[in-house]
């Protein structure tokens, strides 16, 4: 390996010498540059707490607002809602107040219209046996004028009074003798009732025809 002389190894010292005070320098820079960035982060970060602080805060006031205003809202919805079950107790004691009374009206209107009802069935009922009556004494009108007139030709009173009694209906023997006795003839017979019949038959007031072993009367229209 060859020596170095004297001022190339002088000029070799100078430069390492100068390299490394270059580095020094670098290094106290970059000491500055890590420093001041970490000042800065320091104080972003400190920044940033601080604006964070200030909108937690915030938030909180907020909150504290909106749940005030939840409490008054639910306490107006209380208010409102206890203010209606009121006034639904209220209507449905009305309500209530107002059947009670209908339904007394309406039973004193029942019993008033039952009582009317029974007075109209009562007049009926009267009314129903004054038709009655007046009916019976028509009949009884009428079988005085047939009793009181004058004899039909050729018939005495008795059996006159015999054919116009008797219905006109065609009837066997017993049903006409009923028919005759609720009249007022009590005294009569039934055998002399069926001569009667005869007599009647024979002058031509009534006939007789036999169906089925019974024998039938039938009253002939004569003027």
């Amino acid at each position: 390996m060859a020596f170095l002389k004297d001022t190339e190894r002088e000029q070799l010292r100078k430069l390492v010498k100068a390299c490394l005070l270059e580095i020094s320098k670098l290094k106290i820079e970059l000491k500055k540059c890590q420093k001041q960035n970490s000042t800065s982060t320091y104080q972003e970060r400190s920044k940033l707490k601080e604006l964070q602080i200030k909108k937690d805060e915030e938030i909180r006031k907020k909150e504290a607002i909106i749940q005030d205003l939840q409490m008054k809202q639910d306490e107006e919805i209380r208010k409102k809602e206890s203010k209606i079950q009121e006034l639904q107790i209220k209507h449905n004691e009305e309500i209530k107040k107002k059947d009670a009374v209908i339904q007394d009206l309406q039973m004193k209107q029942g019993g008033e219209i039952r009582k009317k009802e029974a007075e109209l069935q009562e007049l009926r009922n009267q009314l129903k046996d004054k038709d009655s009556e007046i009916k019976e004494l028509h009949k009884i009108q009428e079988q005085f004028k047939l009793l009181t007139q004058k004899p039909k030709k050729g018939l005495t009173s008795f059996q006159s009074n015999v054919y116009l009694l008797l219905p006109d209906r065609e009837d066997n023997l017993e049903n006409l003798y009923e028919s005759i006795t609720k009249m007022g003839f009590t005294e009569l017979s039934l055998q002399n009732f069926e001569h009667a019949l005869r007599n009647l038959e024979r002058k031509g007031y009534y006939r007789s025809r036999e169906k089925d072993g019974v024998v039938l009367w039938k009253k002939i229209e004569k003027n």
